[in-house]
């Protein structure tokens, strides 16, 4: 599986200096987190570091961002959209292991869709590679997140074979999305 975050900025946050600036920032702290620009060879169970790249796309969205966030008439199912790529769509040779999408809406605000592979990051993981981009991108110093790749050292690998999982590449569509909306401290009531 993929594990995703989606990180929303207000109206009047989408420029091309900004965009630029983000592909710019992250092509500075991508180095350092090398095995994201790789390939998971499923066959071997190892990472194929080879420079293949992540994957960055940018989309258009044509509603304003409020209304995606704080709708009452959305479907919550229409936030899927906002992440590269459907969870369960990992473990191909193709498939990088990091994905962004950009979302620009209608409003100049924006969502940033983060995708990692569940294989070789969890979400501590996720949320380390966030800061240091944020880091780089405000111009900060990015020497102080470097990551250290020493998991094999610390939990050698055994040959033992996997279950055999579930081959689909699209979301269950018996597993529910539900937003809550917090209101000023009132109540708490999920949609559906």
């Amino acid at each position: 599986m993929n594990v995703v975050a989606i990180l929303y900025y207000p109206s009047g946050f989408t420029n091309e200096i900004r965009l630029n600036h983000l592909k710019e920032s992250l092509a500075k702290i991508l180095p350092r987190f090398y095995t994201l620009a790789g390939r998971y060879i499923k066959e071997n169970h190892l990472i194929d570091c080879s420079d293949q790249g992540a994957e960055y796309v940018e989309a258009l969205v044509d509603c304003e961002l409020l209304e995606l966030v704080n709708g009452s008439k959305v479907n919550p199912d229409e936030l899927n959209d906002l992440p590269p790529f459907e969870t369960c769509a990992v473990d191909e040779v193709t498939d990088p292991l990091l994905a962004i999408q950009i979302s620009k809406f209608k409003c100049s605000g924006l969502a940033i869709g983060v995708s990692i592979s569940h294989r070789i990051n969890d979400a501590a993981s996720l949320a380390i590679f966030i800061e240091a981009w944020t880091n780089a991108s405000r111009g900060e110093n990015i020497e102080t997140i470097f990551p250290i790749f020493n998991s094999p050292s610390l939990f050698p690998g055994r040959n033992f074979s996997l279950p055999d999982f579930e081959k689909t590449r699209k979301r269950d569509p018996t597993i529910v999305a539900r937003r809550f909306i917090f209101n000023s401290g009132r109540s708490l009531k999920p949609e559906r």
